[in-house]
């Protein structure tokens, strides 16, 4: 793992038909990787740097876990280990980790949450489904910096205090049965929420192609996972939902690497759109 620095404030020369001249910005500097000297961002003078050495101590102090992942897309580091876990009927295993999220670019706070892993799909959830893009709590990299590490630090150690809320919520979903009428309401009503559907008369050919391979992927999921031991219930159908979200491939048929994947289903759009669709099912109830 890198450490990261800061430049000193940026400079730029010109070169014009009267001459060069260099200009110096007053309140700019870079961050860079220790290993390669390659540039992570430009940000304020005032910009501190939370040390990925630091956040994986944090990690493993509040969960007690040496089993700690960072992963790594360019721009955002995501750094988590589990605390505890569920076992669902069928075997489902839900694993709840402490994750923080770190960028050296200013493109985001530095925020700490609870999230989930699901063994059968691998599925990220958030471990409060009823607030969105849940966070723990998130500061910024300026201003009285130690204070706010410090209550970061505290705030941290709360993050257990979720899995009850989790917990609470992934039971009321695992004990509504489901049939087949039932399902098709559910996976109905949630096609907005993941599909981009017009609506207009002109797309409805592209639309309707959409929604037949959604219900189509989905429906596969839904069986496969039944057939290994899963119940058919309202978890299993949401999921089987999510697991498209996060796992298909992405607009123009681009493929993502692992990392860029990991990053946006924790706090990206998919992880924006997997909590809708368990906000919609929590609601269904």
């Amino acid at each position: 793992m890198f450490d990261v620095y800061k430049t000193g404030q940026i400079q730029a020369s010109a070169g014009t038909e009267f001459g060069g001249t260099t200009t110096i910005t007053g309140d700019q500097v870079m961050t860079y990787r220790s290993d390669t000297n390659q540039c992570l961002g430009v940000v304020g003078a005032d910009y501190q740097v939370m040390q990925p050495s630091d956040v994986r101590s944090l990690v493993e102090q509040v969960t007690g876990s040496d089993k700690v992942d960072t992963h790594w897309d360019g721009r955002t580091m995501i750094t988590q280990a589990p605390f505890t876990k569920m076992l669902l009927p069928g075997e489902d295993e839900v694993i709840s980790n402490f994750t923080v999220v770190n960028s050296f670019n200013g493109g985001t706070s530095l925020s700490g949450m609870g999230c989930s892993f699901r063994m059968f799909c691998s599925n990220q959830l958030s471990l409060a489904f009823k607030q969105a893009g849940n966070s723990l709590y998130r500061i910024r990299h300026n201003g009285d910096w130690d204070a706010k590490v410090v209550a970061f630090n505290k705030a941290a150690v709360n993050v257990r205090q979720q899995q009850v809320v989790f917990a609470e919520e992934v039971r009321a979903l695992v004990s509504r049965e489901m049939s087949k009428e039932t399902l098709n309401d559910l996976w109905s009503s949630l096609s907005p929420y993941v599909l981009d559907i017009t609506g207009e008369e002109e797309d409805r050919d592209k639309d309707l192609t959409k929604l037949n391979a959604f219900h189509q992927s989905i429906r596969h999921t839904f069986e496969e996972e039944e057939a290994k031991g899963a119940p058919a219930t309202m978890w299993l159908a949401a999921n089987a939902v999510t697991k498209f979200v996060q796992h298909s491939v992405a607009k123009k048929g681009r493929k993502t690497d692992d990392n860029r994947r990991f990053v946006n289903n924790t706090i990206g759009r998919g992880a924006r759109t997997t909590n809708e669709v368990m906000r919609v099912a929590l609601a269904s109830l």
